[in-house]
């Protein structure tokens, strides 16, 4: 099997178009063999693969006990836990970045080096090749236990376990259909499977000594998911985390504190939208022609810090009124002036309050 450094590369995901082997095969046995525990640092996203791209199909909520069976390489994360390549892998083809995972009790396993054992399902010729058109180069009969050293795809085959496209190579020039392999025990990688370097995220700097605590531990809250967000969305990460600052109080109102909204953002018509996950009544002001009144309106609870700024950027980003902005995506100071002239917010200082709040607090060093 072939080795790759943790810190420098990723494998991308082979196109299975058939049934491959997964996690969903491997037996409690299995698990229990190679699985180590840990613990979730805060709520993050559960992915398909190894990769931030990769489909979301569920989440760990704070705190919350993991099993990882091994780890592999993915896609550069840098989150709580610091900047890693490194992905655990979870049972049914779940994956959690390791930068979200704490407490770890034991060291866990390379996923490259579990050994994957399998059976036949009934005779079945073995090819040099991954195609029935190779020649046979032996046979396994019903039931005989085999090792798989990868897989790879090849010529579709309808047999006793479906129609796939994936074999598995058993042995130098020797392949046999998945569609004749059942109780898989591990998970088997992926043949020849292309190699690329993962630029890695900037570290994300210290904020500005000298600051209060307060003030310190907010910016060091919302600096890397503003630095994630430039490289997302090319919202300047100066401006947004001014933004925060300046819309959120420093984070002491009720909607940062409990619902992750830093930015006041509302559910249109009582509906959720963007990346949140759920609205809930804030008591606010409503003013009119004859003056503010007490109102409660819907605004929009986030699951994460990361969340409220990805939502804030994708509405700056898909809003026609705010593209000039977009032009000086590196000149934070005429970025916040163009989503002010944009309509942003009526307050005719507000350029001069981002832009002050950016060189007292040194929010530019986030720009990168």
């Amino acid at each position: 099997m072939r080795r790759i450094a943790l810190a420098l590369l990723a494998v991308p995901a082979l196109l299975l178009t058939g049934t491959p082997a997964t996690a969903s095969d491997v037996t409690v046995s299995d698990v229990t063999a190679y699985a180590v525990g840990g613990t979730a640092r805060q709520w993050v996203n559960v992915r398909s693969g190894p990769s931030t791209t990769a489909p979301s199909v569920g989440s760990l909520s704070g705190g919350q006990a993991v099993s990882i069976l091994c780890q592999e390489v993915g896609t550069n994360v840098n989150g709580p836990g610091g900047a890693t390549t490194v992905w655990s892998r979870l049972s049914g083809g779940r994956y959690v970045s390791n930068s979200y995972v704490r407490d770890v009790v034991g060291e866990p396993v390379k996923c490259d080096e579990i050994a994957v054992t399998a059976a036949s399902r009934q005779w079945v010729n073995v090819r040099s090749g991954p195609s029935t058109t190779a020649p046979s180069v032996g046979s396994l009969s019903t039931g005989q236990g085999m090792t798989i050293l990868c897989q790879e795809v090849g010529a579709t085959v309808t047999g006793p376990g479906g129609s796939t496209n994936v074999w598995n190579r058993i042995g130098e020039g020797r392949y046999v259909s998945n569609s004749y392999v059942k109780d898989v025990a591990g998970f088997p990688n992926r043949c020849n499977t292309p190699i690329e370097v993962v630029p890695v995220a900037p570290v994300v700097p210290a904020p500005k000594p000298g600051l209060t605590a307060e003030q310190t531990a907010f910016i060091t809250l919302v600096a890397g998911p503003a630095m994630h967000n430039f490289r997302e969305y090319r919202v300047p990460a100066s401006v947004i985390m001014a933004q925060a600052i300046l819309e959120s109080g420093w984070g002491r109102g009720d909607l940062p504190r409990t619902a992750n909204n830093y930015f006041g953002m509302k559910c249109p018509l009582g509906k959720v939208t963007g990346t949140a996950i759920g609205c809930r009544s804030f008591p606010t002001k409503e003013c009119d022609a004859t003056g503010c009144h007490p109102a409660l309106e819907a605004f929009k609870v986030y699951s994460s810090t990361l969340d409220s700024l990805r939502d804030h950027s994708l509405t700056l980003s898909s809003m026609k009124r705010y593209a000039p902005a977009f032009t000086y995506s590196n000149n934070p100071n005429q970025f916040a002036a163009e989503v002010h002239k944009a309509g942003y917010a009526t307050d005719p200082n507000y350029t001069s309050l981002l832009t002050g709040i950016m060189t007292k607090y040194d929010l530019y060093r986030y720009d990168r």
